[in-house]
């Protein structure tokens, strides 16, 4: 991840998985100085190893103001999020 072109530190909070194996939840937050303008998000996680990959990001700011789904695939490994306008 970036912020106005600066890579921001994640902090892994947790993750799960599903009873079946076919799910994984990891829980990762960063903690930034000032709300930026833009953020560049890139996830490739498993995409190479399995060919129907998908891998959804919810992000969300604290306030809540800004809440965004986003949906990555082997097409699709980077999302931009307009924060300040």
């Amino acid at each position: 991840m970036e912020a106005d072109g600066q890579k921001i530190q994640l902090t892994v909070l947790g993750k799960e998985r599903s009873d079946d194996y076919a799910g994984a939840w990891i829980y990762i937050e960063s903690k930034l100085q000032e709300k930026p303008h833009k953020i560049l998000i890139y996830n490739n996680i498993l995409l190479n190893t399995y060919s129907d990959q998908k891998n959804i990001l919810n992000f969300f700011t604290p306030d809540k103001s800004i809440s965004r789904v986003l949906l990555f695939d082997k097409n699709n490994i980077k999302e931009e999020i307009n924060i300040k306008s």
